[in-house]
């Protein structure tokens, strides 16, 4: 949250431990025994999960915010620092970033090097075995054995940022998103990348903040692209092919800041707002399996959420309220609900105050 780490039990959501550690970047150990943590001054920190405990710090000190940790092929842990604000004012970012690589899951670092400008995300493609990080207007690749770029490739979707990216779990394959609302689909060959496909995000309001904030790879083999933009409190979902859009997903009371694939499964997601919400998703696994749990509406549906319990879901419209069965998708009770204007803080509070 930039101010702690927390570690939740997945099934209740209840707060297990609060790290009084400054976090911009989390991620679980391959054996999930072990939280490591990025903070604002250029550390990685080594948690137990299970007690909450400090294990251990890195050694070396990079400069700036760890905005991403990951692993390589060989399960040595990858860090890269970068700005970790999404806005407008991104040309204030104008400091060289860092990669740091560890001896395995160690404090110990094994290599070092600078990106010689900006960077904003990062990932790990285990099919080509290369490290990708994100610019203002470009993809780098890099060779983490020798800390150096290999090549880098112009963003055809616009000279803006590129906030985040992602790789795809079997293919030499990536995604990145642009602050221009675009989701670019990458091949790594072995000197250059080649455009698979773009998808245009819709833009809702044309606010100032806007952009890609997050977007994943399905587990399943990658067959859906989640992602979503500030100004949408929801999450979309593509299927294969330019623009095919197959799913949204509505719940978050507030922007989606990220998107991240639960370890260990293949159609389970969990979300987090600028609100400091965060959703654990189950997603359909087939395009068919969404398509038959639609639901249509002669009015636009402005918000929706799940009961505490998932026994029930609500969607609102500018008219009128639903309480829905979730396991029967069938309508249990609906309420006028005359001059809604656009979210509702809480599914609790629908609860209290009206049902």
């Amino acid at each position: 949250t930039g101010d702690s780490a927390m570690i939740f039990d997945q099934s209740s959501g209840e707060t297990l431990h609060k790290l009084l550690v400054t976090a911009y970047s989390v991620c679980l150990t391959p054996d999930e025994e072990r939280l490591l943590v990025g903070d604002q001054r250029g550390l990685v920190h080594c948690f137990d999960v299970d007690s909450g405990a400090l294990v251990w710090t890195s050694e070396d000190l990079m400069n700036g915010c760890v905005v991403w940790i990951g692993f390589d092929g060989e399960g040595n842990v990858l860090a890269g620092t970068g700005h970790h604000q999404k806005t407008i004012c991104w040309d204030n970012h104008n400091e060289s970033d860092v990669i740091m690589k560890l001896n395995g899951i160690t404090p110990e670092t094994s290599l070092k090097f600078s990106c010689d400008e900006p960077a904003w995300h990062y990932t790990f493609n285990k099919a080509s075995g290369k490290m990708a990080s994100t610019h203002k207007g470009h993809v780098a690749i890099w060779d983490i054995e020798k800390g150096e770029k290999l090549f880098q490739e112009e963003d055809e979707g616009g000279s803006g940022c590129i906030y985040c990216i992602d790789t795809h779990p079997t293919d030499s394959v990536i995604i990145s998103g642009n602050s221009e609302l675009k989701v670019t689909e990458w091949q790594i060959e072995e000197d250059h990348l080649v455009v698979l496909r773009q998808i245009e995000l819709p833009c809702l309001s044309g606010w100032a903040y806007g952009g890609v904030w997050s977007c994943r790879y399905s587990g399943d083999e990658g067959k859906f692209i989640y992602c979503t933009e500030p100004h949408s409190q929801s999450i979309k979902i593509y299927g294969e092919g330019v623009n095919n859009k197959v799913g949204e997903l509505k719940g978050h009371p507030e922007c989606v800041n990220c998107i991240n694939i639960v370890p260990g499964t293949t159609n389970e997601i969990i979300s987090c707002d600028r609100g400091k919400i965060s959703v654990l998703w189950q997603l359909p696994q087939k395009e068919e399996d969404i398509d038959a749990c639609k639901q249509e509406f002669d009015e636009v549906v402005l918000w929706s959420g799940f009961s505490p319990d998932n026994a029930h879901f609500v969607t609102a419209t500018s008219k009128v309220i639903r309480l829905w069965d979730t396991p029967s998708q069938k309508v249990v009770k609906s309420v006028d609900f005359p001059g809604y204007y656009g979210k509702l803080a809480t599914v609790v509070g629908i609860w209290e105050d009206i049902f």
